[in-house]
């Protein structure tokens, strides 16, 4: 499981732009994972050599989606998004 802090994953995607790699890069709450979730996913994984996802912490979660959400907290959001071939 590939779960980076922000500088470790600003340092992840320069050492694969110096490689010649093509990264891209999308962000969500994915805190009720659905078949739509996955397909978003499978295909910014094809715009790309490399994906780097980034996860909405829970303090923004709440802020957009009202006071009983996340329904999973941030580090298993990201456990499960990693765990996506795509990813």
């Amino acid at each position: 499981m590939n779960v980076f802090s922000w500088p470790e994953a600003v340092e992840w995607r320069a050492a694969h732009a110096r490689a010649g790699r093509r990264v891209v890069f999308t962000n969500g709450v994915f805190d009720i994972l659905h078949p739509g979730h996955v397909r978003y996913l499978a295909e910014a994984r094809r715009q790309g050599d490399a994906l780097i996802v980034a996860i909405n912490s829970d303090r923004s979660v709440r802020a957009i989606k009202g006071p009983t959400r996340p329904v999973h907290p941030e580090a298993e959001r990201a456990e499960v998004i990693t765990a996506l071939a795509s990813v």
